[in-house]
């Protein structure tokens, strides 16, 4: 649970609940950027095996040489996982905060700008060396 300005987000206990929910009070972001992601993770490793597979069969006819292409595949599947997951992490992100990044940036700097023009030097009033 977390507090967004006055409105309490609770994360819905499933999809179907979540979706009946017309107050707008649970989310059902993360689960599906879960199952979004389970989707992703098990679609790269059955086209890795399969690429595999196919190198493997390719090797079998032309020569054990092609061998060197499957490490290649492995990678190319690593790869893409690591981007699938940064991407669904970012877009929890952008649900969770409830803005975007550019907003965050220009709250950040409006932040900046105000503790500069609050700024003192520290010192207390009458303490400068007898005025």
């Amino acid at each position: 649970m977390r507090v967004v300005g006055r409105v309490r987000q609770v994360r819905a206990r499933s999809v179907l609940s979540g979706l009946a929910d017309v107050g707008f009070r649970r989310c059902i972001t993360p689960r599906l950027v879960s199952w979004v992601y389970v989707a992703i993770v098990a679609a790269v490793t059955a086209w890795a095996l399969a690429a595999v597979a196919i190198v493997g069969g390719i090797a079998a006819w032309l020569g054990p040489g092609w061998w060197v292409v499957a490490p290649v595949v492995v990678g190319v599947a690593v790869v893409v996982l690591l981007l699938a997951r940064v991407a669904c992490e970012w877009v929890l992100m952008v649900f969770a905060r409830g803005h975007t990044l550019a907003e965050d940036a220009r709250r950040k700097a409006a932040r900046e700008a105000v503790d500069e023009a609050t700024k003192t030097d520290g010192g207390l009033p009458g303490r400068d060396g007898g005025a």
